[in-house]
This record gives structure tokens, sequence and C-alpha cells, in this order.
């Protein structure tokens, strides 16, 4: 079931599970990516570093796996990286073009 609360990354970030929207047309060209919402019509562009993301986000990759594997390609300070991808995850979620899913917690 999808959660709409709103996502603490501290806490949550493990566990989380990004969902890309099934109305999205996506397309890679020269190291950036071009998406269409079939459902708004609205078209929208990433850069680069969004692109890597984005592929990630397709191999179902938690976002503190795809902070470390940033952190591993490019020389980012870790806070600043965390914050830039929180906010550009954030973005997506605000266009609808993922929803975040946490799985059900454990039985005690």
């Amino acid at each position: 079931m999808e959660d709409t609360r709103k996502i603490n990354f501290e806490t949550d970030s493990k566990n989380l599970q990004i969902e890309i929207s099934k109305d999205l047309v996506y397309q890679e060209l020269d190291g950036e990516m071009v998406l269409l919402d079939m459902k708004s019509g609205q078209y929208f562009g990433i850069d680069e570093i969004g692109c890597r993301i984005w592929r990630m986000l397709e191999d179902k990759v938690p976002p503190v796996s795809i902070i470390e594997k940033l952190l591993e390609e490019y020389e980012v300070e870790k806070d600043l990286c965390r914050q830039q991808v929180v906010t550009f995850l954030e973005k997506l979620e605000h266009n609808n073009l993922i929803s975040y899913i946490t799985p059900p917690a454990a039985p005690e």
C-alpha cells in the first residue's frame, strides 16, 4: 500500500522503496533524461546526475544506497549529497513522478 506520510530519510531510508509512476514515458538523450507524464501532459528534464539517480531508481536502489553510490562516484561532501538527493526525490514526488512505498513493519 502506498504511504502518503512525510518520509523521514534518517529513519526510513534503509527500508524505503521508491516506485516510478506507471504514467511516465522517458528517454535518455546525451546523458540527460526527458520525461513525459502521460497523465498530465507535462515534460520534465533531468540533468546528468539526476539521470544517474533515475537509473538507480529503475533498479530499485533505496535512497541511502543512492547517496552511498554517488559519494563513491563524485567528489561531494556527504551532507550536501544527502541534501541534494532528498531535494531531488521530493521534487519527483511533488510532481507525481515517483511514490514512496514502505514495507509493512516486521511483527514483534
